[in-house]
């Protein structure tokens, strides 16, 4: 599965080599969604305004986490488990 997500709010995946795209709106409102990072091919983050969301299921549900009043601009695996993320002012 290929992977990306935009400003508008959206997670998009492909199965098909990016000739088509299934969408997935995140957000209340637009918000940018910076980064977006997959462990396995069911375990997944994406960063963006103070918040990284989850999903542990390939992308069909996802769990909001607050963990900064920053944008996060990317995220990063470290294991299954444990993530990082690099936000504006260092956070």
């Amino acid at each position: 599965a290929g992977w990306a997500c935009n400003m508008d709010g959206f997670v998009m995946q492909t199965q098909d080599g990016g000739k088509t795209w299934t969408y997935n709106y995140l957000t209340e409102g637009k918000k940018y969604l910076y980064d977006i990072k997959f462990f396995d091919n069911t375990t997944g983050a994406v960063s963006s305004s103070g918040v990284v969301f989850f999903t542990q299921d390939g992308g069909y549900n996802w769990s909001k986490t607050q963990v900064s009043s920053q944008e996060l601009y990317s995220v990063a695996y470290q294991d299954k488990n444990k993530i990082w993320t690099v936000g504006a002012q260092g956070n």
